[in-house]
């Protein structure tokens, strides 16, 4: 009996986890779906492709040295700055 019931629970997952795959999988290709057709109308990139381009941007960056690592002989941790209060 224990086998059952291990077996049921089993199957039960497995037909729970295909579910979820499948729904995903379905929200997927809607959201692909309208982006692209919101991308033909509008001329909007989605914004899964502005960000995937601006990580390969910094990514080229950083590989050339020209990023936020650059070596500097010159540390300069903080900036001191006077606030001029504008009240007449």
């Amino acid at each position: 009996m224990a086998f059952l019931t291990r077996l049921l629970f089993a199957l039960l997952g497995v037909a729970f986890a295909l579910l979820f795959t499948l729904g995903v999988l379905c929200w997927l290709v809607l959201y692909v779906a309208f982006a692209s057709a919101r991308w033909l109308v509008t001329g909007q990139k989605p914004q899964v492709v502005l960000m995937w381009q601006q990580i390969q941007a910094l990514r080229k960056d950083m590989q050339s040295g020209r990023g936020s690592s650059a070596k500097s002989d010159v540390i300069e941790d903080v900036v001191v700055r006077e606030i001029h209060d504008k009240r007449d």
